[in-house]
């Protein structure tokens, strides 16, 4: 990063930019770095098609690594004005063709990052309503289905940063399944009570698919 200041300052680009009062570019920052992923494709280990729809690139990368189609919905951001009723439609329509969909929504996890409390109750609330509602009042129409829902890590607003916590996880089947009567609510304190606990996190896909 030191190294890239002192070539950009002799860049004839920059010079080129600071002429014409544009802000020159002054350091490289390698972010990330690594090499690429080499995972089994979704299709392949579980035998379903599938799609992925999110605002962030990290996510959709990862979606098209393990053999998802992305979505592109027009307005979503990534934050509270994304366009959540969009994501909703667009992945009840992919699932007339494909057998599973992916949704990410990134709100929870930015008003977090900002330790702002009430946009974070605002992006949970929209995420319910908007989301999880449409989504299981849209899934009716088949005959037969299951919904996951977890987020993927905690951003707890004291903290503004991501924790290794264990996540809550819930899972609702229109076929019979057990329920847990010591639940009664998707958070962090009836989640503790139960038993179903997955040790390792990306086990839990073979259990919700399996």
């Amino acid at each position: 990063q030191k190294a890239s200041q002192n070539i950009l300052q002799e860049c004839e680009i920059n010079k080129t930019r600071i002429s014409n009062g544009m802000l020159p570019a002054n350091s490289i920052w390698l972010w990330g770095q690594g090499g690429a992923l080499s995972i089994p494709g979704f299709y392949s280990k579980y035998g379903i098609s599938g799609s992925v729809i999110s605002a962030v690139d990290l996510i959709k990368g990862l979606g098209i690594i393990a053999g998802l189609k992305p979505i592109d919905v027009p307005g979503v951001t990534g934050y509270l004005d994304t366009n959540y009723i969009g994501k909703s439609e667009y992945a009840l329509a992919a699932l007339e063709e494909k057998d599973f969909v992916f949704i990410h929504v990134e709100a929870p996890d930015e008003t977090g990052h900002e330790g702002d409390v009430s946009k974070k109750i605002k992006a949970i609330e929209d995420f319910d309503e908007k989301i999880v509602k449409a989504v299981f009042n849209g899934m009716k129409k088949f005959s037969k289905y299951k919904i996951l829902i977890l987020p993927d890590h905690y951003t707890p607003i004291i903290k503004r940063t991501h924790t290794n916590e264990p996540v809550p996880f819930v899972i609702y089947s229109n076929d019979d399944l057990p329920e847990d009567k010591n639940i009664s609510g998707f958070n962090e304190k009836s989640a503790n009570k139960q038993k179903l606990i997955i040790e390792e996190g990306h086990r839990l896909m073979d259990f919700f698919i399996k």
